[in-house]
Parts: structure tokens; sequence; C-alpha cells
């Protein structure tokens, strides 16, 4: 497991040292400081599934993604950080807000953002992919930089409890569980942020509340064959045409959402133990598709191989490296 300490360098190479650690291990920023004296700085890595999780302690620092940090790595992630001791401020897509100790935040990889932290600081910072954060956060962009205080949020407290245990027990996880484990922690905090009144400009609190509502009962009913948006309409006692319109403000349809979730939930599944024995017919029924021609065309078009390829090809990648003791 990648560990990396700037007390294995020379005290006058530490800061350069560390900014190479960073970007190589998360994605590429600029690293500056306005303070003197020496520098500390910590990182330990593991990989949660497809996900990769940071622990980081170090000194003041201010960290910026620039418009050219963008365009060099073209990453599209969002990072989820838990803020354990420390303060700063953060700030992407027009928000600026300080930072407390015990908050959650979210920053977009793929725009430019600061994060400027004032003191020795602990965080754990969780990479998770675009589609699944999209999937349990209404309208995600706009909550870019917005903290969720764990003080004022019951879940958050779920959420952050969940956090630092996965990052204390990911050794003795087997590894098919970790997409399990990071999918319900997603859940959790995105449940977490549509239940509080939202700080970011652009942001409805109702419209993300219903969205949130709506998406959750898709995710629910998946496997009914019946699912649709008329079905769903109804469920919420709103119109189609409203129903419509929610989805617009994503840059989609219902039942494109819903089509790429039943895709997303069979490769998911695909990996499970429990559907080990089943066969990929099978996985596909219980994700609630019912012409197996149409969805192995789509199953493919999405992931670039057919079912049973995908299942073939993704066993040996079950057990990811392990981190050492004292993550």
């Amino acid at each position: 497991m990648p560990t990396f300490s700037t007390d294995a360098v020379a005290k006058s190479r530490r800061f350069d040292y560390w900014r190479e650690v960073v970007s190589s291990n998360l994605i590429s920023v600029t690293i500056d400081r306005d303070t003197c004296g020496t520098f500390f700085g910590s990182l330990l890595s593991c990989e949660i599934g497809s996900n990769r999780l940071l622990h980081v302690r170090s000194t003041s620092q201010c960290v910026t993604r620039t418009g050219p940090r963008v365009s060099q790595d073209r990453k599209n992630l969002y990072l989820l950080n838990y803020l354990a001791v420390g303060r700063g401020c953060t700030s992407q897509h027009g928000n600026f807000h300080d930072l407390a100790p015990g908050d959650f935040f979210i920053h977009d990889s793929s725009s430019t953002g600061t994060l400027q932290m004032v003191g020795d600081f602990e965080m754990l910072t969780l990479t998770l992919s675009r589609s699944l954060v999209d999937r349990y956060f209404a309208r995600a962009q706009y909550q870019c930089s917005a903290p969720l205080s764990v003080e004022g949020s019951a879940a958050g407290r779920v959420a952050a409890d969940m956090l630092q245990s996965l990052a204390r027990n990911c050794l003795q996880m087997p590894g098919e569980s970790f997409e399990t484990v990071v999918e319900s922690l997603v859940g959790i905090v995105g449940m977490a942020y549509g239940l509080q009144d939202s700080p970011c400009r652009g942001a409805s609190t109702p419209h993300s509340a219903l969205l949130m509502r709506i998406r959750n009962y898709i995710l629910a009913h998946l496997g009914d064959e019946d699912l649709s948006p008329g079905r769903i309409a109804a469920e919420h006692r709103i119109s189609g045409r409203y129903l419509s319109k929610l989805f617009e403000s994503e840059r989609t349809t219902v039942s494109k959402w819903i089509w790429t979730q039943r895709l997303d939930a069979s490769g998911r599944a695909l990996l499970l133990p429990e559907f080990a024995e089943s066969r990929v017919n099978e996985v596909a029924y219980a994700c609630g598709f019912n012409d197996m021609s149409h969805f192995s065309f789509s199953f493919r078009k999405r992931f670039g191989c057919t079912p049973r390829q995908y299942r073939g090809r993704a066993l040996p990648a079950r057990n990811p490296p392990r981190v050492a003791p004292g993550f």
C-alpha cells in the first residue's frame, strides 16, 4: 500500500516532495504554503474497488485546481472529503464556504477550485465516479464546496462513522464487498445533503429533495417490469410533465435514467457472490430487463464487452491491494 511521508526526505525538499505526492496520487493540483517553519505531510492510499481512499495529515497549505491542471489530467471524478481535524475554506462553481471539523464537502475534478487549510489538519478523501455521485445526489454540481456538518445531521454522523470505519477495517474486508459499501456510503451522504437547506446558488432545495426521493424510488424498484414515468409521477403526486422537467434539468430523461441505472445494477450484480451461480439472463431479469438481445446490445455499448466477458474479465480484480495496518 502506498504510504508517503515528508519525514522520508530532507527538510529542504519536503514541500516539493509533497506537491509531487498529492498530484501523482490524487489529481493534478498547484499547492502553495503561506507559513514558514518545517513542513509536514503524510498520505496513505488504499484502492477500494474502483475507487481510492486517501488519509491525509498535513500542515497549512492552499491547494488550487487551475484550468491548465484540469486539461492536464482530464479526470472526471468527484472527491468526497471528510475533514476530521482542522479548519479552512473551499470554493468551486461559484460557491465559497468555511470548513470546520466534522464537515463533509465534495469537489468536482473536472472543474477549477480551491481548498485553503489553516493550521494542522487531518482529512479522508474518497474518489468517486461521476455516475455513482449523480445516482444519489440531486444536481451534484451545485453542491460542490458546500459543507455538510455532522453536528446537525444524523445521517451525516452515520456517514462519518461509516467512512472512518471503512478506513480502519479495509484490511479485513473481502474485495468484492468494497463496491457495495462505497455505494451505501454515497447514498447516505447524498440523502443527508438532500435533507439540509442548501447554501449553494442554483440549488433549489425542494427541487433537489424531490428529485432525490424520485431517484431513490427508482433504485428501489429497478426490478419491477411496470416501472414507468407514469407510475413514478403518480406515486409522487406530480404530473408527468413536471417529472420530465425535473430530469431535463439533469440533461437526461426519466426513461434514459432508469435504463442507465438498470445497466449499472446488472454490472454490479455480475460481480456479487450471491449472483455467481446465476445465468446472465437471470441477472438481467432481476434488474428489470425483459429483452435479452436489447440488454446484451446496450450492455456492450456501455461497458465495451458482453456481460459474460465483463464477469470473466473482472474476476481477477476482486482482490485489490491491501493497506498496511494503521490506515
